[in-house]
């Protein structure tokens, strides 16, 4: 998603300041701020979005389920699942080692799968 279509997808849904766009994306205003003065977005951004568009319910998020969501997926590794979000395994392997999970990984996880569904095909590729 380019930062042209994040402000789009802002604007379809209504999200006009920092705090309400970093609400809906599970971020604090002060990265949403952050990605304006970069322009440009994160790429699990993406996924968050199409969950939001289509009303999709995040997914409670615990170590149980994001695993079972990598199996569903076909994700075997922690840098099989850092390739979806463009992040390093590291990071994947801390969420897993704290048990603490990005607020934003409940709407991308939906969104992937969303995404994925609609396009028929593998995503990791």
């Amino acid at each position: 998603m380019t930062f042209d279509e994040f402000n789009k997808w802002c604007e379809d849904e209504s999200l006009s300041g920092n705090v309400s766009i970093a609400s809906a994306l599970g971020v604090s205003a002060q990265t949403v701020r952050n990605w304006k003065q970069q322009e440009r977005v994160p790429h699990w951004v993406r996924f968050a979005c199409i969950a939001i568009k289509t009303g999709a319910e995040p997914m409670t998020i615990t170590v149980q389920s994001i695993k079972t969501w990598q199996h569903r997926n076909g994700l075997k590794t922690y840098e099989d699942t850092g390739s979806i979000f463009h992040l390093k395994r590291q990071a994947v392997h801390q969420w897993f080692r704290r048990g603490k999970f990005p607020a934003w990984l409940g709407l991308a996880t939906r969104g992937y799968e969303i995404e994925k569904e609609a396009n028929s095909v593998d995503l990791n590729e």
